[in-house]
């Protein structure tokens, strides 16, 4: 099950009939898979630039907003086509909170528990009056109530929108381990009808339920995240001076890849791409194309010639050396599958027939 989940910055004299229907000053993108136990995380960032169906080239934050202004109501459906049309996948359900309804979903909790690596200080964070105020929030493990976390997760002035949506992440993870806390877990059945009426979705009660137990059994190492990285999404200035994000190919197929198959990405492999008597430019090309797929190629160099294309790896990596076999198109036997390490050693040998490029 994918989920979009959208965090919306609209003030209270904004809710009128009528009023601004607001942004999404957030935006993650979840994936479920509960036949393997395993659960992908990644933060959509607000300013990225890309094709809103029907509306043209915008920031994606805008889909929601031009949804409800085509109809009101509509916002989520076209923010999800959107994020599906940008990487290629398709989302099953949604979920939409504003900044204040937030609060009260942490606050019904007794709070979170955040680990804050190092002291935050805004002088200008945002208020509701459209005025501005100065937040200074502590380094260090604390518990946080829900205008403390809201105000951590939604800041980006003491660094960057990079580590504004590390720190998204990181409170959405510290809502799920408070919520399955010994003193939480009895009140949930009676919490679960509270947070619906906070959060609008079309994520049903019983799947709210399958949800809640899936992330009982869910172990930490087995939730994959991709962390904001400004290689992957760098910042740009666009015409008239405007701030955009390049979502780059790299990262619409490695964001393909976590939700596609978020078993691959949990192996975090280290890949290396050796010419060994394939023809000149192999290496690169090979790297490219693994690097659509969503895998990350640490190194690209020179090896003795080899008799045909194999492939190395530990059974650490195993899922991703396969999905190489695959992408090569080689026979299974290609693959020899050794030691417990996350390392695929990719030996390209004269035999190699790359397919042509696009």
């Amino acid at each position: 099950m994918n989920i979009l989940l959208m965090g919306i910055d609209q003030r209270p004299d904004e809710t009128v009939p009528g009023g601004d229907p607001g942004r999404t000053d957030s935006m993650l993108l979840a994936s479920i898979d509960f036949d393997n136990h395993i659960a992908s995380m990644v933060s959509i960032p607000r300013d990225g630039f890309v094709v809103i169906p029907g509306h043209g080239n915008e920031r994606v934050n805008a889909a929601y907003t031009f949804g409800e202004l085509d109809r009101r109501g509509s916002g989520p459906l076209l923010a999800e086509r959107t994020v599906e049309q940008l990487f290629g996948i398709h989302i099953d359900r949604y979920a939409l909170v504003d900044i204040h309804s937030m609060e009260q979903v942490i606050d019904s909790l007794g709070g979170v528990w955040v680990d804050n690596p190092q002291r935050l200080v805004d002088n200008q964070y945002p208020t509701d009056d459209y005025r501005s105020i100065r937040i200074d929030i502590p380094g260090g493990r604390q518990l946080m109530d829900g205008v403390t976390a809201v105000e951590y997760a939604r800041t980006r002035h003491p660094d960057s929108d990079y580590g504004r949506q590390g720190r998204q992440q990181q409170v959405l993870l510290a809502i799920r381990d408070r919520a399955l806390q010994l003193d939480v877990v009895p009140r949930i059945p009676q919490l679960l009808p509270q947070v619906r009426d906070l959060v609008r979705t079309d994520i049903s009660l019983v799947e709210a339920l399958s949800l809640v137990n899936f992330g009982r059994g869910l172990e930490s190492t087995h939730i994959v995240q991709l962390q904001p990285s400004a290689q992957l999404t760098p910042s740009y200035v666009g015409p008239g001076g405007a701030s955009y994000i390049d979502l780059t190919p790299t990262f619409r197929a490695m964001v393909h890849g976590m939700i596609t198959d978020p078993r691959v990405a949990a192996e975090r492999a280290a890949i290396a791409v050796y010419n060994a008597g394939a023809p000149v430019g192999s290496g690169s090309r090979t790297a490219d194309l693994l690097g659509a797929a969503g895998l990350v190629v640490n190194q690209v160099a020179s090896a003795p010639r080899v008799a045909a294309t194999r492939i190395k790896a530990g059974v650490g990596a195993r899922r991703s050396a396969e999905l190489v076999v695959k992408l090569l198109g080689l026979p299974t036997d290609a693959l020899v599958v050794d030691g417990d390490s996350r390392e695929v050693t990719v030996l390209l040998g004269p035999d190699l027939r790359l397919p042509p490029r696009a």
